[in-house]
């Protein structure tokens, strides 16, 4: 049960994200600096900092948030024995019907469109998405029953994965996006190129 610090400190951190994500989009990543974020989340520079975050943290948070999620997920799905591609496809799936309409997930989804068109934007996203297969695995390593020596598929099984959601967000975006129902038919069609299952 979360306290009311708690969910006060997360409406901070989601005004923090969304002011980024605004200024982003009106003025782009390069021009947008941390002061403007502040000013545009209602906060003193010093509260922006306080919550240890710089300007392209501001805006992926809800991206970190999807990582853990699926994180969670793979490792409930990994008790059954070894993780398979339909398991890490169904995990994704999942998750994006649940969290579709969500406001973290509305901003996550914001801040890839952006990266469609912002180089700078494109390349701190590919840094997290690698950053996402490297956390899955560690954590599906450290998870009970992971053997080591299925750390090479699993690692290969995830980032396949998640790749394979990754083309089909961006052509979701480039399709001019749609509702989550579209993105998960996208995904699970990019899947069956690739014969995950």
């Amino acid at each position: 049960m979360s306290t009311l610090r708690d969910r006060r400190r997360q409406a901070t951190e989601a005004e923090i994200e969304a002011a980024a994500i605004d200024l982003f989009e009106e003025a782009g990543y390069e021009a947008t600096t941390c002061d403007d974020i502040a000013a545009g989340a209602d906060v003193s520079a010093r509260t922006f900092y306080r919550y240890g975050v710089n300007k392209e943290e501001a805006a992926f948070r809800s991206a970190k948030r999807f990582d853990e999620l699926i994180g969670d997920a793979l490792c409930e799905r990994a008790s059954g024995g070894p993780l398979t591609p339909g398991a890490v496809e169904d995990a994704i799936a999942h998750l994006l019907a649940e969290s579709c309409g969500e406001a973290w997930m509305v901003r996550m989804l914001r801040v890839r469109r952006l990266t469609s068109h912002d180089p700078a934007l494109r390349r701190i996203a590919q840094h997290y998405d690698a950053e996402c297969v490297d956390l899955v695995v560690r954590r599906l390593s450290e998870h009970d029953g992971a053997r080591p020596e299925d750390l090479l598929r699993t690692r290969v099984t995830v980032a396949t994965a998640l790749t394979v959601f990754r083309a089909a967000l961006d052509e979701w975006i480039a399709r001019g996006a749609g509702d989550g129902a579209a993105l998960i038919a996208l995904y699970r069609k990019a899947s069956a190129f690739m014969a995950v299952r």
